[in-house]
């Protein structure tokens, strides 16, 4: 009886790699067993991400263990990416994959990631040394600091703002669903109550919740913008300078309807000339 091998395809590779500080990987793959799997574990040896799953059934997409497997949170030093998995006609635990890798050191504090001159070229308006500082303090802080994460960021906060133009959603959202007081605000505009919740409880400060959009965008344009990009994992997609790479960077921030992917594109086109 002829039986197909237990196996994973279509997985991505981080073998011999330096990983940027903060650089996502998008987890990819799937496993296919000899007749049923039983189980599947995939870990970042030398962290704490770990997963396991059984029973499983016919096959298995690693890409479901995308947000388990945080490679952007991973302190500088040497790790081991390796993917395990049993079938039901051999329990023999078999290696998929096995993969070393190293996540770099982050640049020193106090270099600029940004720079003044650099949002300039790009055509951002009102770029003064303050706005310049915060921005460099929130990519620090929320570990934007590859270079295409950095791109995608600087993309993503210029469309949605005019670069730099506005850090409120222009007009009246009364009839929309999240309503005129959590509407879009920051560069990359934070929207709905439940997001205004979380971050106020993450800087500490009940007044983002209870004054809502414009204090945001007056006192937390990018610290907003980095909190939401951060916390939605965009590290992991952020890797490239591809256009589909940049098609799911924006579908992420705009929603999967997103109609402004060329424009969107063109504008990270433009950034990377510069940064």
């Amino acid at each position: 009886m002829w039986l197909r091998k237990l196996k994973l395809t279509g997985q991505m590779s981080v073998k011999d790699k330096k990983l940027e500080f903060g650089q996502g990987v998008a987890v990819e793959g799937v496993v296919t067993p000899n007749y049923e799997l039983t189980s599947v574990s995939a870990a970042i040896v030398g962290s704490s991400y770990s997963v396991k799953i059984d029973p499983v059934g016919k096959s298995f997409n690693l890409a479901s263990w995308d947000s388990k497997l945080l490679f952007s949170k991973l302190a500088p030093g040497k790790y081991t990416y390796r993917v395990t998995a049993t079938d039901a006609y051999s329990q023999t635990v078999k290696t998929l994959q096995s993969e070393d890798f190293e996540v770099k050191p982050p640049p020193p504090l106090g270099k600029e990631l940004v720079t003044t001159s650099q949002l300039q070229k790009i055509g951002w308006s009102g770029v003064t040394p303050a706005m310049v500082a915060k921005l460099n303090e929130t990519l620090y802080k929320y570990k934007i600091t590859s270079k295409e994460d950095i791109r995608h960021f600087i993309t993503q906060s210029g469309f949605e703002s005019g670069r730099g133009k506005y850090t409120l959603e222009l007009g009246d959202q009364s009839k929309k669903p999240y309503g005129e007081k959590y509407k879009g605000s920051g560069y990359i505009q934070l929207t709905w109550d439940y997001n205004y919740k979380k971050f106020a409880e993450h800087m500490n400060d009940p007044k983002i919740l209870s004054e809502g959009a414009k204090y945001v965008a007056e006192k937390y344009p990018w610290e907003a913008s980095g909190f939401w990009w951060d916390g939605n994992d965009m590290h992991s997609v952020a890797t490239s300078s591809s256009e589909a790479t940049s098609n799911t960077v924006s579908k992420r921030v705009n929603g999967a309807g997103c109609t402004t992917l060329k424009q969107r594109y063109a504008e990270y086109l433009n950034v990377a000339k510069y940064i």
